[in-house]
């Protein structure tokens, strides 16, 4: 029994760890796209095409544009304090990368609520669950080894 807890326990440790670790070059790879986008993107109309969930933290929000022609679906992860302004058939500013166009935000967005800063706090999150499992771990293979 206890062998058996031990186990789960090092098991979520280990996937806790590799999942803090991707959400932190997920943030890092965000923040550069983010930043191209300030710097470089085009600015564009588009159309929300899905629902904020009013009952998670966050979304994966999908909305369409067009460019040259060709239409354009994308998603864009956004926190429900947005579900009164970003709904279903709304109408968005969007600003894409006019030599890549699939790249693409949601240009209401706040800064702080962006992929890269949301993908962050969630690594901050996952370092804090670490820190309070690797001392239980400890503690539990000191006392029944």
């Amino acid at each position: 029994m206890i062998g058996t807890i031990i186990f789960m326990l090092v098991v979520w440790v280990v996937i806790s760890f590799l999942a803090t670790v991707n959400l932190f070059i997920g943030s890092r790879r965000m923040a550069r796209i983010e930043g191209d986008l300030v710097q470089r993107g085009m600015r564009g109309t588009g159309h929300i095409t899905g629902d904020v969930s009013s009952i998670t933290s966050t979304t994966l929000l999908p909305y369409s544009y067009e460019y040259e022609g060709k239409k354009y679906t994308r998603r864009q992860m956004v926190s429900k304090q947005y579900q009164n302004t970003l709904y279903r058939g709304a109408s968005v500013d969007i600003i894409y990368l006019p030599d890549d166009p699939k790249v693409a935000l949601i240009e209401c967005i706040k800064p702080a609520h962006r992929q890269s800063r949301m993908y962050r706090r969630n690594a901050y999150r996952g370092v804090i669950y670490l820190c309070v499992a690797l001392p239980l771990l400890v503690v539990l293979l000191m006392n029944f080894h």
